[in-house]
């Protein structure tokens, strides 16, 4: 399965350009089996979800939510509708304190991210290393990143300091995900988490999926092409 964790519409998130329905029919064309819709302070309902679906099989769609933190960190959170509602409300400006509070009695329910951490500085700070005690994963890769400025490692395109996400690993070993975080048609499916499974079911199971099973990378290389050089 190639599982984009990280990406935007417009229909909740004002700085995206994307329509849902443009957002899947690209990750189709682009070779995606899965995308998890992360808008900003918002989660999809399944309802929806169900619906976008039909309309794009066979692309099967999950709810996150990204979240800014307090502390000025992205964190996404992967876990069933009802149980962020409920858990979690998605306001802006909570701390990690008061998120994993929240969380607390459902923890084992949720898959946590920190995004884009090192997007302008590679400092580690108390609260980015008490973001990384509590989450689950870290995304290393992203078009946010890639747009800056990049390289070639280990046979990929890469950000420039990828060595920070390697050494953030190091201090506290966390599961890597590469992602899009796209906002825009040519962000969509260029990048994504490839796993030996086909799509779980809800996302229930994509939490204990991601938990378990290894994620290795995957790039569009035509599309990051075209993106990173549109000339």
């Amino acid at each position: 399965m190639r599982l984009d964790c990280h990406a935007h519409t417009r229909r909740f998130s004002a700085c995206s350009s994307l329509a849902p329905e443009e957002l899947c029919r690209l990750a189709l064309a682009r070779g995606l089996d899965a995308v998890v819709f992360t808008e900003h302070h918002h989660q999809w309902s399944r309802e929806d979800l169900i619906f976008l679906e039909a309309a794009h099989p066979p692309l099967r769609l999950y709810a996150g939510m990204e979240l800014t933190l307090a502390e000025h960190y992205d964190v996404v959170l992967i876990a069933p509708p009802a149980l962020l509602t409920e858990h979690c409300p998605g306001r802006p400006g909570l701390s990690l304190a008061e998120v994993a509070r929240g969380l607390a009695p459902v923890r084992s329910q949720v898959f946590a991210f920190v995004a884009h951490p090192f997007r302008y500085s590679c400092d580690i700070p108390n609260e980015l290393m008490d973001i990384l005690h509590w989450v689950d994963g870290v995304e290393v890769n992203s078009v946010n990143l890639l747009k800056y400025n990049h390289t070639l490692h280990q046979g990929f395109v890469a950000p420039t300091n990828w060595a920070c996400y390697t050494h953030a690993l190091r201090l506290v070993p966390r599961i890597a995900l590469y992602n899009t975080d796209c906002h825009h048609p040519p962000g969509v499916g260029v990048l994504a988490n490839e796993l030996p499974a086909p799509p779980p079911e809800d996302e229930a199971a994509l939490v204990q999926l991601l938990r378990t099973t290894p994620i290795a990378q995957w790039q569009h290389a035509t599309a990051l092409r075209a993106m990173l050089d549109p000339d």
